[in-house]
């Protein structure tokens, strides 16, 4: 597996001359840490191996866009229409952080939602919002996370989602609380639509 993809669960493949989107694909590993994807097919000749780009959303290091083999293309026996096949990745054209996306200063009370590694007991601590993108956000809160990873559940139902989320840096602050710089991990398109429909509708309120 190339070093570039660490955490990812969808991309997508897209035409090589127009730079559209052919298909969304599902991401997953073999044991050998092989690329696979699951796809609805354009129309395929399997047993050729296709040159395509393809933009993995890894949650890690962000938009990663490749040159790629897919290839051992065959259908999905139980999903009529659906295509998997091994995806090499020939070289790296770019990256691009999905947590440079516009961060938004906004306010909202949030719950951290966390199973304890050590005792295996759910718990949870209070905070607020700083600024939030559809990549991450940033987040206030008076007690020390005790984990890296937690759910984030926006109080007031101000959004109806519980984005898993990751602690990238952790900064003691003067008032004596703590500062957590976080990713969102393993959004569906769903969820970063919400996120950006939501995050597109506060800044047009703020500009108001």
């Amino acid at each position: 597996m190339d070093l570039s993809i660490k955490n990812c669960r969808k991309c997508h493949i897209l035409d090589p001359q127009t730079g559209a989107v052919l298909s969304e694909a599902a991401v997953s590993y073999t044991r050998e840490n092989e690329i696979y994807l699951t796809f609805p097919g354009w129309e395929l000749v399997m047993e050729e191996a296709y040159l395509m780009p393809v933009v993995f959303f890894d949650s890690i290091n962000g938009l990663v866009t490749c040159n790629c083999s897919i290839c051992q293309i065959e259908p999905v026996i139980d999903k009529k229409g659906y295509y998997h096949g091994f995806c090499h990745i020939l070289s790296v054209k770019n990256t691009a952080d999905r947590h440079e996306d516009f961060r938004l200063p906004l306010t909202i009370t949030v719950n951290m939602s966390y199973i304890d590694p050590e005792t295996g007991r759910s718990g949870g601590i209070g905070g607020v919002t700083s600024n939030i993108s559809a990549g991450g956000v940033y987040i206030i809160a008076a007690q020390k996370l005790p984990v890296q990873v937690f759910y984030t559940h926006f109080q007031h139902n101000v959004l109806p989602i519980a984005p898993q989320t990751r602690v990238l840096r952790t900064e003691p602050l003067s008032n004596g609380k703590y500062g957590y710089g976080c990713c969102f991990e393993d959004l569906s398109s769903y969820t970063e639509s919400l996120l950006r429909r939501f995050i597109f509708h506060m800044e047009s309120i703020h500009k108001k």
